[in-house]
């Protein structure tokens, strides 16, 4: 699922990140890129309502050509923009306003720009019609959308919207019940199907026309600034060498009598890998949101990575585990254990 620039053209849509006015550096560089996406696609009049074929103009593989959806603009800004959509409603619970004691909200959003000594009492009761009304105009976005790809195409398109699951309850308080009622007036509608990628693709929805994209992401600007700007490149400097020793030693471990300490030890390895890759450090660092809190996580996970890796290394060696050892493997899975079903034939 791609944001609909790479698909379509045009500016970029507006996103998450320019809620935040701290993102400054590199500018000239990000910006350079989006001018080069814009005109990468300026002629192109393609529906995002349409499912596509990606071809690399470097290479191909016979019958691996990937399907790619397209993020529906329309739709998308309606839910999750405070200035136009939804959860702008005067009526719906301000996110940003809380008690300075308990932390709690219970004032309503009340106008845009408002001064936050105005904002008046959250009431409730009022939000339900406001509720109803959206899902019914969110409804008749995508009927409307679907009809005219229908008129100018002359087969079935798609409409797809995915968002952040945080925005449903966290930004956005009223925006499960928001879910609940769309999904309650889409049963009775004859029009519009509910679907998923995967049953789309099994009905034959689309063209599948074969085209080539620019690289992308649905972060500000729809490209890679967020998480490859100079505040955070320092993390793929610690990244990128540990994953490169888990993969050589996974290579080992693969090739020895496989002790089923070392194996252990490789599996939380793993989980500190994939810990340590989360975005989120780099999207909290660039946004100012937590960032002396993700800093820590990175150093954190890479510590304990490293740790690890060295210790299947002595093993893997012929090196018999000490007490230490059980401690430390111990202690690291006690404080890090998600991903309980892990598989190390992921990364084979």
């Amino acid at each position: 699922v791609v944001e609909g620039t790479l698909t379509k053209g045009g500016a970029p849509m507006r996103s998450y990140f320019q809620l935040f006015d701290s993102i400054k550096d590199d500018r000239k560089r990000h910006e350079q890129w989006q001018s080069m996406l814009i005109y990468f696609h300026e002629k192109g009049d393609r529906s995002l309502s349409d499912i596509y074929a990606v071809r690399s103009t470097y290479y191909e593989l016979p019958g691996k050509t990937p399907l790619v959806f397209s993020r529906d603009r329309k739709t998308s800004e309606q839910v999750w923009s405070g200035d136009i959509g939804y959860p702008g409603n005067p009526n719906y619970l301000d996110f940003h306003k809380k008690h300075h004691n308990s932390g709690l909200r219970y004032w309503a959003v009340t106008g845009a720009k408002i001064d936050m000594g105005k904002k008046v009492i959250y009431e409730p009761e009022s939000v339900e019609i406001e509720i109803k009304k959206n899902a019914r105009h969110f409804i008749e976005l995508v009927g409307k959308t679907l009809a005219e790809h229908k008129v100018k195409n002359g087969y079935t398109g798609i409409v797809c919207s995915p968002f952040d699951t945080e925005l449903f309850g966290h930004w956005w308080f009223e925006g499960p019940k928001f879910l609940v009622k769309v999904l309650e007036l889409l049963g009775g509608d004859g029009d519009i199907r509910v679907t998923n990628c995967e049953s789309a693709i099994d009905d034959g929805v689309g063209s599948r026309e074969v085209i080539s994209m620019p690289e992308g992401s649905w972060g500000e600007g729809g490209g890679h600034y967020v998480w490859t700007n100079s505040e955070v490149a320092w993390t793929w400097d610690m990244i990128y060498p540990l994953e490169e020793k888990f993969l050589k030693l996974l290579t080992l471990y693969k090739e020895s009598d496989q002790n089923e300490f070392a194996e252990r030890v490789l599996t939380q390895a793993a989980r500190e890998l994939l810990l340590l890759e989360a975005s989120d450090w780099q999207f909290n660092i660039s946004t100012k949101g937590s960032p002396e809190y993700s800093r820590e996580r990175v150093h954190e996970h890479a510590d304990k990575l490293g740790l690890l890796l060295d210790l299947a290394l002595r093993t893997l060696d012929g090196v018999t585990p000490d007490e230490s050892d059980h401690e430390l493997l111990e202690q690291t899975h006690e404080k890090d254990k998600p991903f309980a079903e892990i598989d190390l034939n992921w990364w084979v």
